[in-house]
């Protein structure tokens, strides 16, 4: 008992962002604007763990989360005129659309030359993850900037994150952290599913 009060007394700031990064799934999934309330909160606290752990693109991508969180806040709330069927207006949210395909290219452009860019910056620092560092960092600035628009592909990017996180934070020894990728890969796919309905809807 008095290891497991020692572990998680030096892990608490690990297993709150685990929580926190939890609920903000299940928001997202919900397609709920208040999972960028929890995603202004869950940022602040990893910023400790990423610099402690060595995890430096992942620790500037925190500043980047902040950020995004507050345009894609202002994106989900801003209600739009739309005209239905019959020709009268209504006023709705930001729809779950698919990625227009014009910004396939561009956005493939963006992702992998931030990888290499992050690559190439890890370099300049003791970090001993650079590729893999990096490229989770290229995935979540897809994959939030997406996500603030509710393209339904954001969740490609995110369960591809997840993926490669698993064995990162197993390998950092962030065990919160890796027991809570595994539940994003869940969330993950139950989220895509649901955001299907949505666009079918």
């Amino acid at each position: 008992m008095e290891h497991t009060l020692q572990f998680l007394a030096q892990h608490w700031m690990e297993l709150l962002s685990a929580i926190l990064g939890i609920i903000y799934m299940i928001q997202q999934s919900k397609t709920s604007a208040w999972m960028w309330a929890t995603g202004t909160v869950m940022p602040l606290i990893k910023l400790f763990v990423d610099f402690d752990s060595g995890l430096y693109a992942d620790f500037g991508m925190q500043l980047y989360y902040i950020i995004i969180a507050v345009y894609g806040f202002l994106m989900w709330r801003r209600k739009r005129c739309v005209v239905d069927t019959e020709g009268s207006h209504q006023v709705a949210s930001l729809p779950v659309t698919n990625m227009p395909r014009r910004y396939w290219l561009p956005v493939m452009g963006v992702l992998v030359g931030c990888w290499l860019l992050m690559a190439y910056l890890l370099t300049l620092t003791d970090s001993d993850v650079v590729w893999i560092d990096s490229l989770n960092t290229a995935l979540c600035i897809i994959g939030m900037w997406t996500c603030a628009r509710k393209y339904i592909e954001n969740w490609w990017f995110w369960i591809t994150y997840d993926l490669i996180c698993v064995p990162l934070y197993l390998y950092k020894e962030l065990y919160f952290w890796a027991i809570m990728a595994v539940v994003y890969i869940i969330l993950g796919i139950y989220g895509w599913l649901k955001w299907r309905r949505l666009m079918a809807e």
